[in-house]
């Protein structure tokens, strides 16, 4: 009887080879988790952002005051992103409509993007209704 207290030649090449093709696939997953990350924390900037704009637009203005604003840069550390803000008065029977004329309802959507990634954007929207005050 052989003592078989070490690996053949051929099982090291083998296990050389299973190696040598898990560890890319590793690899390449662990990249599209370190990417994801970047997405996820841009996405959480933009959208406390957007929360900050929309919260100072309505926060004690009265109905009418209540308007839209065009494409602002921010300033210091997020000087990457930039925000818009749409005000528009929406049918009261189908609050998704916008109308031209004005009604007690407008829509407010507050809309942030980043500068170098084209098509991103964060929009927050509410509604707002003329309580006479």
């Amino acid at each position: 009887m052989r003592n078989k207290r070490g690996l053949t030649l051929l099982e090291i090449i083998i296990i050389i080879a299973i190696i040598g093709l898990a560890v890319p696939a590793i690899l390449t997953a662990f990249a599209r988790l370190v990417a994801t990350g970047a997405d996820a924390k841009t996405v959480q900037i933009a959208t406390n952002l957007a929360s900050q704009e929309m919260e100072q637009m309505i926060k004690g203005k009265k109905f009418v005051n209540i308007v839209s604003a065009g494409q602002t840069d921010y300033t210091g550390d997020f000087s990457q992103y930039n925000y818009q803000i749409i005000v528009e008065y929406v049918n009261p029977s189908d609050l998704n409509t916008p109308v031209a004329g004005p009604t007690d309802f407008k829509r407010v959507k507050v809309v942030v993007t980043k500068d170098n990634l084209a098509g991103f954007n964060v929009t927050l929207t509410t509604l707002i209704t003329n309580l006479g005050y």
